[in-house]
């Protein structure tokens, strides 16, 4: 009994330690907030620091509602600059689908966003059998990745609510709405890319999917080529400029842990890539040893994170999703989940922390939280590993006695 009281005693101990480090920082962000919040009233849109990518995505639904693609992503457009708003790198049909944002003054849209958005959340989460999905969802938006969905009015929630729903359906053989939802998630295409592997190695079976898939995303992409000339061109004319993109010490990939290890060189391309592949044979072991949607879709979410090539902070909520379905799965314990849920939201703060140490003291840094996203994944695989063999051999002595 002592190992088994050792053991219960050391997550206990991690578990609150995680918790006081999501508290004490988290803390200090939403006092921030709060002071921002407060000082906001009568401040000029462009001098407000919160909802930057909000007041990005209201501008692009305006130069979307006039029809105007080839303006979607200029950075020196007066819609972006006048609202000092970020410039969103969504394909053309997002922006077409947030023409409604636009109609309203950020001041009652950001509310209004952040409420939808927190209460889909609530409800996807709820429909994948969360207990106590309140007390999650607060705890989410004390962690830097829910903070972060808020402090800039992000779409992260809405995504992780678009990717459960899909997976629900998925999982009750409703194959054509479930992939036609999951192309919807496709404004972050980035963040699929674990669901293509898994599509595709699996084609013998998900062929119908695939075609779905394809069709709703054809679909879209023919209706935003209609409706907004030269947006499509205009995506990909920005999309390999990289001072669109945010820099490499804000992001949580394995590229972005490459680049900053080895900065912009042929080392760190190889180090990326390499790491890449070790995340593309977890994924692929851990597909050839799950037996259910559930655990397969788990997988491509966590896999997807880490490949991302441009993966933010925010972008981590899907990761929800994951640790759901893999207790619904019962390839992981629900204490096994809380404990991981919580170790991950610390090291989003401390490896920021951290990071930004490094880079001040050495002007490169070892990034943290990627990495230990990816060691959770390998042990995740591994107990996927290790629960088939022992129902391999589970069988085996029944068959024996039989």
């Amino acid at each position: 009994m002592q190992p088994e009281r050792s053991r219960l005693s050391w997550e206990r101990y991690v578990a609150i330690g995680s918790l006081v480090v999501i508290l004490t920082f988290g803390a200090v962000a939403w006092t921030t907030f709060a002071r921002h919040l407060v000082r906001s009233p009568g401040t000029e849109l462009a001098d407000i620091d919160f909802g930057q990518d909000l007041r990005g995505f209201q501008a692009a639904g305006s130069l979307a509602s006039d029809r105007l693609g080839e303006a979607l992503y200029d950075p020196e457009r007066a819609e972006f600059v006048a609202v000092g708003a970020a410039l969103p790198l969504n394909p053309p049909w997002f922006s077409v689908a947030v023409i409604p944002v636009s109609w309203l003054p950020f001041g009652l849209v950001f509310p209004l966003w952040t409420l939808a958005g927190i209460s889909l959340i609530a409800m996807a989460l709820r429909r994948l059998g969360i207990a106590r999905v309140g007390t999650l969802i607060v705890i989410l938006l004390v962690t830097l990745a829910g903070f972060f969905n808020v402090w800039y009015g992000q779409v992260a929630f809405f995504f992780t609510a678009l990717v459960a729903s899909s997976v629900l359906l998925l999982e009750r053989r409703k194959g054509m709405a479930g992939a036609s939802l999951l192309a919807l998630a496709a404004f972050k295409p980035h963040l699929l890319l674990g669901f293509v592997v898994w599509w595709l190695v699996d084609a013998r079976r998900r062929w119908r999917w695939i075609i779905v898939g394809l069709g709703t995303t054809i679909c879209l992409v023919a209706v935003s080529w209609w409706w907004l000339p030269g947006g499509w061109s205009a995506w990909f004319h920005r999309l390999p400029d990289t001072s669109s993109l945010v820099r490499p010490d804000t992001e949580v990939t394995v590229w972005a842990t490459a680049r900053l290890a080895f900065g912009e060189s042929t080392a760190a391309l190889i180090v990326a890539m390499g790491l890449s592949a070790v995340v593309l044979a977890l994924l692929l072991s851990g597909l050839r040893r799950a037996a259910d949607v559930g655990t397969c879709a788990a997988l491509a979410i966590v896999a997807s994170v880490l490949l991302a090539v441009h993966g933010l902070v925010y972008d981590w909520t899907v990761l929800l999703v994951a640790g759901a379905l893999l207790v619904r799965s019962g390839a992981l314990a629900s204490s096994e989940a809380g404990l991981i849920g919580l170790v991950l939201g610390a090291v989003l703060y401390g490896g920021d922390q951290m990071t930004a140490w490094q880079l001040d003291m050495f002007g490169r840094a070892l990034h943290l939280a990627p990495l230990v996203l990816l060691a959770t994944f390998a042990w995740i695989v591994t107990q996927l590993e290790h629960r088939s063999d022992r129902q391999g051999q589970a069988i085996r002595e029944t068959a024996s006695d039989l």
